[in-house]
């Protein structure tokens, strides 16, 4: 099918802690994706499988790891 054709193709996003053993993640479906925040301080790689319709062959993207951080942030009033 024509690679412009989003029907031809299915997707499934998965995830991974080490970059090796791969999760798929539940309804996460489309071409594109929206990642929720993990615990802070881990890191969680990415990527996305794509299954050609008519063939049946998969191909992975490649994966992009994010980490999740915290940044505090503190007001101290000082009375005198």
């Amino acid at each position: 099918g024509s690679s412009n054709n989003t029907v031809a193709y299915t997707y499934q996003w998965e995830k991974s802690p080490d970059n090796v053993n791969w999760t798929t993640i539940t309804g996460a479906t489309s071409p594109t994706a929206s990642i929720t925040s993990e615990s802070t301080e881990t890191t969680y790689y990415y990527r996305r499988k794509i299954t050609c319709n008519s063939s049946g062959i998969s191909y992975y993207s490649t994966s992009t790891a994010f980490t999740t951080t915290l940044t505090l942030q503190t007001k101290i009033k000082i009375s005198f």
